[in-house]
């Protein structure tokens, strides 16, 4: 059956945010993460929170009833420090855990990403993996400031399909 480029990246996007919202759970691989959803929402309360955004699907010709199709995604995990009094280093060391936590290296997202389970993505999938990975910081000022740290992080797939 012939797969559009735009229906693929659908089910690899699905198929993301399924696995990462399975690994939030204290007993998985992401313990602290509180939501997971196909979008970093900033008006939700829950923090830590992971949103895995669909970026774009670039499709180029393979052969005659063959295309290769790249898609992106970037993964936004959010968190907003707890010290008191809040702080930044506090907040960049709570994302920096989510994203690959030093103590285990088999929890966080890098490991989830990189775990031969999630390669194929459940599918046709040719090559999977993180191409950037960027952290920034937050500072909200005021009576009760905010200090929140973001990170992103960019993970390719290469899909051979049929049209």
């Amino acid at each position: 059956m012939p797969v559009t480029s735009s229906g693929l990246a659908a089910q690899q996007w699905t198929y993301l945010t399924n696995l990462l919202r399975t690994e939030a759970n204290p007993s998985g691989r992401l313990p602290t993460v509180q939501a997971v959803a196909k979008s970093y929402q900033l008006w939700m309360a829950a923090s830590p929170q992971i949103g895995v955004q669909f970026e774009s699907a670039v499709e180029s010709k393979l052969g005659q009833r063959r295309h290769l199709v790249t898609t992106q995604f970037v993964i936004v995990v959010g968190v907003q420090s707890k010290a008191n009094p809040a702080n930044l280093d506090d907040a960049m060391a709570q994302v920096m855990a989510i994203v690959e936590d030093e103590n285990t290296l088999t929890h966080g997202i890098a490991p989830i990403l990189r775990d031969t389970a999630t390669y194929g993505l459940g599918g046709r999938t040719i090559t999977s993996g993180i191409t950037k990975i960027e952290t920034h910081g937050e500072v909200k000022p005021g009576a009760s400031a905010e200090i929140w740290a973001y990170c992103d992080i960019t993970f390719v797939t290469t899909t051979e399909v049929a049209i």
